[in-house]
C-alpha cells in the first residue's frame, strides 16, 4: 500500500504540472470538463501527456491505498483535484485532498457460509478459522444446509472490497486445503467440492453477496436473437465434421465454450488461446505468439480490411499463456480483459470459416497458406514496421532472414 507521501508527492506532481505555462502550440491529448462549480461557458481542461501520466499514477496510488478505496469514483476525484488546481492557482490543493478524502482503516471479520463442509468444533487452519453453524461467534444463524461458516479478518474502508479480500483469502485457503485433503486415499474428489456461498456478513453489520464466476442468469431467445446466431460464419459448423477445417473450427468452438464456464479468468484465457490456435495456430512457428498474432491481423485485414493491433494478441499470449503454460507467474487477469480476448476470438473464428467458404478451403494446412500469400498480409507487414516498435522488429527482420523460414 503506498505511503501517504507518496500519495502527496503524486498530487503535488500533478498540481506542479497542470499549473505550469503552456505554449499556445501545446495540443492536449486530453480534455476534462471545468467542473460544476465554474461559471457556464468555462472550456474544458487540456491535458499534455506528462499529465495525464500524472493523472494515471495518482490514481493508481490512491485506488491501491485502503484509506481511499471507499471514494467510488477515483478517477473524477482525481479530475476534480486539477480543477481546483487551475482554478485556484494559489492555495496548496494536495494537503486538503488528503485530509477530506483519507478516512482510517478499520479492522473487521467477515463471515462466508461454506456449502458442502461440515466441522463440529472451530478450527483455525490455512490463515482462516472453520465455525460450526452453531457458534455464538456468527451474527446469525445460517440455513439448515450450512454446516460450516469461514470466518476471515479484512481491513479497509469499503466494505465490499473488505469482503472481496475476505473471500480471495478464504478460497486460497480452501484451495490449499482441497488438494491437501486428497493425500488421504478414502477422501473422494467429490467430497472436495465444497465452497463458498455467495453470501457474507462483515462484523461491522454490512452484508451482501458477491456472484461466483460460475453464476449463470437466465436468457430468453427473441427473434432478433435467433437471427443474430444464424448470421454467424459459426452456425454453419457440422454436428460431425468431415474435413479438417470443420473438425478445427469444432475444437475452437468446444474451447471457446468451456471458456464461458469456466470460473477463473485465467483458466478461460488459456481456454480461449487454445481456441485460437485451434484455427490459426502452427506447430512449426518459431515464436508462435507472434505468428499468432501476425496471422489473426492478416485474417481480419483479409476478410475486413481492417485489423486490430497485433499487440494485443502477441502480448496476452507472451505473458499470459505462455507464462502459464510453462510454470511461470503470470500477470493477473481481469474479466474485462478475458471479455475483449473472447471477441476476438470468436471472430477470428467467424472470419476464418467465411474466407475458407469463399476460396473453398477445407484444410487448416491450406488456409494458413492462403493467409501467407494474401496481398492484405504486406500491407500488416507494413504498418507493423512504422508501428510495431521494438516488439516486432526483430521478428520482422527475422522474417526477412532466408536463414529463418
Amino acid at each position: 500500500m503506498p505511503t501517504k507521501d507518496e500519495i502527496l508527492v503524486a498530487l503535488g506532481e500533478l498540481q506542479r504540472l497542470v499549473r505550469r505555462p503552456t505554449p499556445d502550440t501545446a495540443i492536449p491529448v486530453v480534455h476534462i470538463p471545468a467542473g460544476e462549480s465554474t461559471p457556464s461557458g468555462t472550456p474544458a481542461i487540456g491535458l499534455l501527456h506528462d499529465e495525464v501520466a500524472a493523472v494515471r499514477r495518482a490514481q493508481s496510488l490512491i485506488e491501491a491505498d485502503l484509506r481511499y478505496e471507499h471514494i467510488v469514483d477515483a478517477k473524477g476525484a482525481i479530475e476534480g483535484f486539477v480543477v481546483r488546481c487551475v482554478h485556484d492557482r494559489e492555495t496548496d490543493h494536495a494537503p486538503a485532498f488528503a485530509s477530506e478524502n483519507a478516512k482510517k482503516a478499520e479492522s473487521q471479520t467477515c463471515f462466508m457460509p461454506i456449502r458442502g463442509l461440515i466441522v463440529t468444533e472451530t478450527i483455525e487452519i490455512f490463515g482462516m478459522r472453520l465455525l460450526p453453524s452453531g457458534s455464538s461467534e456468527l451474527p446469525i444463524v445460517p440455513g439448515p444446509h450450512i454446516k460450516c461458516v469461514a470466518s476471515v479478518v479484512t481491513e479497509g474502508t469499503n466494505p465490499q472490497l473488505m469482503a472481496d479480500r475476505a473471500r480471495d483469502a478464504a478460497e486460497h485457503a480452501l484451495r490449499r486445503l482441497r488438494v491437501a485433503l486428497r493425500a488421504d486415499r478414502w477422501v473422494h474428489d467429490w467430497q472436495l467440492r465444497f465452497r463458498l456461498e455467495p453470501m457474507f456478513i462483515l462484523s461491522g453489520g454490512v452484508s451482501g453477496w458477491v456472484a461466483p464466476g460460475d453464476t449463470s442468469w437466465e436468457l430468453e431467445l427473441s427473434d432478433e436473437l435467433v437471427a443474430t446466431a444464424r448470421a454467424q460464419a459459426l452456425a454453419g459448423i457440422p454436428f460431425e465434421p468431415q474435413t479438417d477445417l470443420d473438425r478445427r473450427a469444432d475444437l475452437a468452438l468446444s474451447w471457446i465454450e468451456a471458456a464461458y464456464f469456466s470460473p477463473n479468468p485465467m483458466a478461460a484465457a488459456l481456454d480461449l488461446f487454445f481456441a485460437l490456435e485451434a484455427i490459426l495456430g502452427r506447430k512449426s512457428d518459431r515464436e508462435k505468439g507472434h505468428g499468432l498474432a501476425l496471422r489473426r491481423a492478416v485474417l481480419g485485414a483479409a476478410v475486413s480490411g481492417r485489423f486490430s493491433h497485433p499487440n494485443r494478441i502477441y502480448l496476452l499470449y507472451d505473458e499470459v499463456r505462455s507464462a502459464a503454460v510453462h510454470g511461470e507467474l503470470p500477470p493477473p487477469m481481469s474479466r474485462d480483459a478475458v471479455q475483449r480476448l473472447e471477441w476476438d476470438v470468436r471472430g477470428a473464428l467467424n472470419e476464418a470459416l467465411h474466407f475458407a467458404h469463399e476460396l473453398e478451403i477445407v484444410t487448416r494446412r491450406r488456409l494458413l497458406a492462403m493467409l501467407d500469400e494474401h496481398p492484405e498480409r504486406e500491407k500488416v507487414l507494413t504498418w507493423l514496421r512504422e508501428n510495431g516498435g521494438e516488439t516486432w522488429s526483430k521478428y520482422l527482420d527475422g522474417l526477412a532472414d532466408p536463414a529463418n523460414p
